[in-house]
């Protein structure tokens, strides 16, 4: 648990939610941040913009938000050096819809691409 109320680059990685919306647009879930240093990663920080949206856990419940386990899994992904999947019904596929709790499973596409980077 962080008290953190903003990225820092401190060899922590931390996870927050921030009451405000992405600086990459209002329809940004959730962002993963990654410093490298010596060509390694250092630190990674993924920060929940929550000032618009509205997150649920399990899969029921939901009403016009986005699903914490889904969002978590998707940044997860980032975290260990997944860029967006072509593939719809990827975990990293780029976009998902409000209470779609179907990104929490990973898909072949993900799967396979983790066993590219860490075979």
């Amino acid at each position: 648990r962080t008290k953190a109320r903003s990225r820092t680059v401190n060899g922590v990685n931390e996870i927050m939610f921030r009451d405000a919306t992405s600086p990459n647009g209002p329809t940004v879930n959730a962002t993963t941040y990654s410093t490298y240093r010596a060509g390694h990663k250092y630190d990674s920080d993924i920060v929940f913009w929550d000032g618009a949206k509205s997150y649920f856990v399990g899969t029921t419940g939901c009403a016009a938000g986005f699903y914490i386990e889904d969002t978590a899994t998707h940044e997860f992904g980032h975290l260990l050096g997944l860029d967006h999947s072509p593939e719809p019904m990827a975990t990293m596929y780029g976009k998902t819809k409000p209470c779609n709790p179907s990104r929490r499973t990973l898909h072949v596409d993900d799967k396979d691409s983790l066993r590219a980077l860490y075979p």
